[in-house]
């Protein structure tokens, strides 16, 4: 099985001047908990929710919401985005994808293909893939917390 067979393909992106308010709301939005961040459709870097948790200042700053809110629309995502960003083309095997991920502790690496993002792998897609080559699949229906599967 190639990566392409399971990559998200188009995924959302942010420029790296997209301020990091614009961000944060893209990802609440759309539910996704990475953005890839591209310049004329090339992959620069990749900002995920906890680069952005961990830019906004704690509960014990003494700006008030006003600044807070200010510092967030003024500051820009390439200010917290990895750029170290490990890539996968899309005809590589899936085996490389979900051993790359676990190596490098990363729930996401971007399919570049010729300099271009086309896609985005993630640990559920890894995850599915896995439970569909077990003949078990079906859409994920809610499990109430402690509830035995």
């Amino acid at each position: 099985m190639q990566v392409h067979e399971i990559m998200t393909r188009d995924p959302i992106t942010v420029d790296a001047s997209t301020p990091l308010a614009d961000a944060i709301n893209l990802m609440r939005a759309r539910n996704v908990r990475r953005l890839p961040v591209v310049r004329d459709g090339s992959l620069i870097g990749i900002v995920t929710d906890r680069d952005l948790r961990d830019a906004r200042p704690s509960r014990a700053t003494s700006m008030s919401l006003w600044e807070l809110g200010y510092a967030l629309a003024r500051t820009p995502v390439e200010e917290f985005m990895a750029d170290d960003v490990a890539t996968v083309r899309s005809d590589d095997p899936f085996e490389k994808v979900a051993m790359l991920m676990y190596r490098r502790k990363v729930g996401g690496i971007p399919v570049v293909d010729n300099g271009r993002l086309v896609g985005i792998v993630t640990e559920s897609d890894v995850f599915r893939t896995i439970i569909r080559s077990q003949g078990e699949w079906r859409k994920p229906e809610p499990v109430p917390m402690g509830t035995e599967i």
